[in-house]
Order: C-alpha cells, then sequence, then structure tokens
C-alpha cells in the first residue's frame, strides 16, 4: 500500500474527524470510501461538468429521501 500525506484545511479536518467518530471507523477508512464512491460516479459520468444528473437516496419503501443535483 502506497503510503501519502495529505494537508486539509481546519474545516475539513473537523469534518472528516466528525465522519469518523459517528460513523465509528477510522480517518484512513472515511478517505477511502469518499474516494470509492466518487469514482464510482465519476465512472457514471456523474462528475462530468454540465452532466445534469441526479441522485437519489430511497429508503426500503422506495420513498425518496433525498435528491441531490449535479450541474
Amino acid at each position: 500500500m502506497q503510503r501519502m500525506t495529505v494537508e486539509f484545511p481546519e474545516e475539513v479536518s473537523e469534518m472528516l474527524e466528525n465522519i469518523a467518530k459517528g460513523t465509528s471507523t477510522s480517518k484512513r477508512e472515511v478517505i477511502r470510501r469518499s474516494l470509492a464512491l466518487y469514482n464510482h460516479l465519476y465512472h457514471l459520468g456523474v462528475m462530468t461538468p454540465g452532466s445534469q444528473k441526479r441522485l437519489k437516496i430511497i429508503d426500503n419503501t422506495d420513498k425518496v429521501e433525498r435528491e441531490i443535483l449535479f450541474t
């Protein structure tokens, strides 16, 4: 595994810390999962500027809980 050093602004570092604590995982794992999700969205074409794609988060009854528009 390749080791990297990354510097974040204070607000991003706090965000990372809060997510790690809230999910009972490490900051390293939060970053790995975030990159995996970003990579998946990228390969779906969602991250292309001007794509106008929507991501819907649904519950187990197919009710939309959140909708995110990527522009």
